[in-house]
C-alpha cells in the first residue's frame, strides 16, 4: 500500500499493549471524573463562601455544563483532523500526543484545586477532545493490527479494549470511590501518575508504520480537508453509519446523564449503592465484551450483533421506564451487558469496509458524530428529564401522568428501537455477499471510495464484501 513497509514487530504484543494503555488512561481519567463536582465546589465556596448551598450547588452545575460543551464542540471539528494524519502519519503519533493531553488536563486539576484558580480548569478543557482523539486513533491501530485475522475475530479484539476501559472504571470505583474528600489531592496526583505513566508506555513501546499513500497524505495536507470531506461525502453506506452513530449515543444520554438522580427520586438510593451498582454493571459490561462476544461472534455477523444489540438496548430501557420497584432496576441494569456490543461490532464492520489508508479518518469521524451527539443528548435528554421530575407525582404513585420520570427511558427505548430498525435496513442494502471473500472485504457501493472525493487510489480499495 503506497510506500509503507510491513511492521515488524508482534501484533499480539501490541494489542496487549492498547489494553494497558486504555485501562491506565481511564483509570487515571476516572480520579478526576469522581471528584470534579467536589472541586468545582470547593472552588466556588473559596470565591464566595457567603453563598448558600444551594445557589453554590447552582453555579456549579452551570460551570459543569460549559466544561461538558467545550470539549465535544471542539471534538467535532478537529478530531476528524487527527484521524486523517494518523492515517498519513502512523497511529503513534497521535496516541502519545493524546496521552499528553490527559496529563495536562489532569494537571490542571491539581493546580485548580491547589492554588482554588478555576480558570486553570477550562484551560486545561480545551484539550478534552484529545480523549475523542485517543478512541479514534486506539481503534484506528487495533484496525492495523487485526487487519488480516478472520472476521469472526475482529469484534472480540475491539471488544478487549473496550473491556479494559471499562475495568479502569470499575477498579477507579472501588479504589477511589473509598479514599475520601479528604484525600483529593493525593487521588489527583495518583491518577496524573498512571497516565504519565501510560504516556512513557506509549513512547518507549508502541510501535507502527504510517501509510503514506496519495490519499492518506493529500486529505492530510489541509486540517479542515477531512471534516470536509465527511461533511459532503456522497458515499450513502457512510452517511448511514454516522446517522446510526449519531442515534445510538443520543439514546444513551439517559442512563448516563440521569441514571443516578433517577434512582435517587424514584428509590430513595444513596450514592454508595449507585455506586455499587455501577461496580457490578462494570462487571457485566467487560464479560459482554469479552466472553459473550468471544462466543458469539464465531456464528453471528457483526451486521446482526449490531442490529442486535440496539433492539435489546430498546428493551432494557423500556424496561427500566416501566420498573416501579428497586429491584427491578437492579436486576434489568445487570442484564445490560449485551447492549455493549455494539460498538465494536460496528468498529469491526467499519475496519472491515475501509481503505486501509482512510480507517484512521472513518474510525474519528464516527467518534466526532458520537461527540456532538453526547453534547445535543446532555441538552435534549436531561432537560427533558428534569421537566418530568418537576412534575413528577411522588414516589408510590401510580398517577399515569405523562410527566412521569421513567417515560425519559421508554423516548429513548424508542429511539433504539428505530435505530436497530434503521441500521438492518441499510446493512441488508449495502452489504452484499461475494463469493470467495474470506479475510478481507470492502463495502458494495456504487459511490467512491469512503473518504476519496476524487477517486484515489485503486491500490488502496481492498475487495470483497461484507455477507
Amino acid at each position: 500500500m503506497g510506500d509503507s513497509k510491513e511492521p515488524s514487530f508482534s501484533p499480539t504484543g501490541m494489542k496487549v499493549l492498547v489494553c494497558v494503555l486504555s485501562f491506565l488512561n481511564c483509570l487515571g481519567a476516572y480520579a478526576v471524573y469522581l471528584y470534579s463536582v467536589v472541586i468545582l465546589e470547593a472552588i466556588v465556596s473559596y470565591e464566595d463562601p457567603h453563598l448558600s448551598t444551594q445557589k453554590m450547588r447552582a453555579k456549579v452545575s452551570f460551570i459543569k455544563s460549559l466544561l461538558a460543551t467545550i470539549s465535544p464542540i471542539l471534538a467535532f471539528f478537529l478530531v476528524p483532523t487527527f484521524g486523517s494524519l494518523s492515517d498519513a502519519y502512523g497511529r503513534k503519533k497521535i496516541i502519545v500526543i493524546a496521552n499528553a493531553a490527559s496529563v495536562i488536563i489532569s494537571a490542571s486539576y491539581v493546580v485548580a484545586y491547589n492554588f482554588n484558580f478555576l480558570p486553570a480548569i477550562f484551560i486545561g478543557q480545551l484539550f478534552g477532545f484529545m480523549t475523542s482523539v485517543h478512541i479514534s486513533a486506539t481503534s484506528a491501530y487495533v484496525s492495523d493490527l487485526i487487519a488480516d485475522l478472520p472476521r469472526n475475530k475482529k469484534p472480540l479484539n475491539f471488544g478487549l479494549v473496550g473491556a479494559a476501559t471499562m475495568m479502569g472504571v470499575l477498579v477507579g470505583s472501588l479504589l477511589f470511590g473509598n479514599m475520601g474528600n479528604d484525600k483529593i489531592m493525593l487521588i489527583l496526583e495518583l491518577g496524573m501518575i498512571l497516565q504519565i505513566s501510560a504516556l512513557v508506555l506509549a513512547i518507549v513501546f508502541m510501535k507502527d508504520h504510517p501509510n503514506r499513500t496519495k490519499t492518506a497524505m493529500k486529505i492530510s495536507r489541509n486540517p479542515l480537508r477531512c471534516l470536509r470531506i465527511i461533511l459532503k461525502t456522497k458515499n450513502k453506506l457512510l452517511i448511514c453509519l454516522m446517522v446510526t452513530q449519531f442515534i445510538s449515543t443520543l439514546s444513551s444520554a439517559d442512563i448516563l446523564g440521569t441514571g443516578y438522580l433517577y434512582a435517587q427520586t424514584r428509590f430513595n438510593w444513596t450514592t454508595s449503592e449507585y455506586g455499587d451498582l455501577t461496580a457490578a454493571m462494570s462487571v457485566g459490561t467487560v464479560l459482554s465484551q469479552v466472553l459473550f462476544l468471544g462466543i458469539i461472534s464465531h456464528f453471528v455477523r457483526e451486521k446482526h450483533l449490531v442490529v442486535f444489540s440496539f433492539l435489546y438496548r430498546a428493551i432494557i430501557h423500556v424496561l427500566l421506564g416501566l420498573g416501579s420497584k428497586g429491584w427491578m432496576y437492579v436486576v434489568v441494569r445487570l442484564s445490560e451487558g449485551p447492549c455493549f456490543v455494539a460498538d465494536p461490532s460496528l468498529s469491526a464492520i467499519l475496519s472491515i469496509a475501509s481503505p486501509g489508508d482512510q480507517v484512521g479518518a472513518i474510525m474519528a469521524a464516527m467518534v466526532a458524530v458520537s461527540s456532538i451527539s453526547s453534547l445535543i443528548g446532555s441538552l435534549v435528554i436531561e432537560n427533558f428529564f428534569s421537566y418530568c421530575l418537576l412534575f413528577f407525582p411522588g414516589v408510590g404513585s401510580r398517577f399515569p401522568s405523562i410527566y412521569y420520570i421513567g417515560n425519559v427511558f421508554i423516548l429513548c427505548g424508542l429511539l433504539s428501537l428505530i435505530n436497530g430498525l434503521f441500521t438492518g435496513v441499510i446493512f441488508r442494502k449495502y452489504f452484499r455477499a461475494k463469493k470467495g471473500a474470506t479475510t478481507t472485504f470492502a463495502v458494495t457501493t456504487e459511490e467512491r471510495p469512503l473518504l476519496d472525493e476524487e477517486g484515489g487510489d485503486d491500490e488502496t480499495t481492498r475487495a470483497g464484501s461484507i455477507q
